[in-house]
């Protein structure tokens, strides 16, 4: 039921992402919330993988493909991006869950090139299932469903709060825009409830990312804005 985020990656990948895309410009600020989950991708001398699966490889190659990267950049007051916000990272280690989840594979044996490699032969679907969504589309609103245009800096006070507001858009209704944050008592994680309801959702165990024009908080799957069974109902 993740497979939208595997099709997110591929894309990425299927559109040409280079590491070296992914790294601060002249528009940007060494620690923006973009440049921080791109850090990683400076230290894998040109590849797209390392043996790190606790960056975010993958994830920031997809951001520049979807050209999302601007939204994500710090160039200032009066600029295309954004000022303060929350970006909900699922690290490298939560693609290769996924990739393991849809190919019935052990998930030890997946290493993170063919982890990426696998999510490629799933890209590139103009019609998810027969169900006139263009995978395009669908793996964009995806990435924007891991944006939040609140900042929020202690994830662990604002989950006693309401939902919290997502940056993707409801096509017509079909998609959830807003993530239902939960305490879990004792461990001290915040369970995000997303659009799926058939899947487990994704915890965040505490790790908090400061950037200069937002909040990066780590969780350890995906964040699914629709039941992934209506695109892939054979994905039980």
């Amino acid at each position: 039921m993740k497979r939208l985020l595997g099709l997110m990656a591929a894309t990425a990948l299927a559109a040409g992402a280079l590491p070296a895309a992914a790294q601060a410009s002249a528009s940007d600020t060494p620690n923006s919330l973009f440049a921080t989950a791109a850090a990683s991708l400076g230290d894998n001398g040109g590849n797209a993988t390392d043996k790190n699966w606790y960056d975010f490889d993958i994830l920031a190659n997809a951001v520049v493909a979807l050209g999302l990267d601007g939204a994500l950049k710090d160039d200032g007051p009066g600029g295309s991006g954004l000022d303060s916000a929350t970006v909900f990272a699922p690290n490298d280690r939560a693609f290769q869950q996924l990739v393991a989840d849809i190919t019935n594979t052990p998930w030890w044996r997946l290493s993170e090139a063919q982890t990426l490699q696998t999510l490629l032969t799933v890209a590139g679907s103009s019609n998810l299932n027969n169900t006139g969504i263009p995978g395009a589309a669908a793996l964009k609103q995806t990435v924007l469903y891991h944006v939040s245009g609140e900042n929020i800096t202690n994830l662990r006070s604002r989950s006693f709060g309401p939902n919290i507001a997502t940056a993707n858009d409801s096509v017509g209704g079909l998609l959830s825009t807003s993530i239902n944050p939960a305490f879990v008592p004792f461990v001290r994680w915040v369970s995000l409830g997303d659009g799926d309801k058939n899947d487990s959702n994704p915890l965040w165990y505490g790790r908090t990312i400061g950037a200069s024009n937002g909040t990066i908080q780590v969780i350890s799957g995906v964040l699914r804005p629709i039941d992934m069974d209506v695109l892939f109902p054979a994905d039980d």
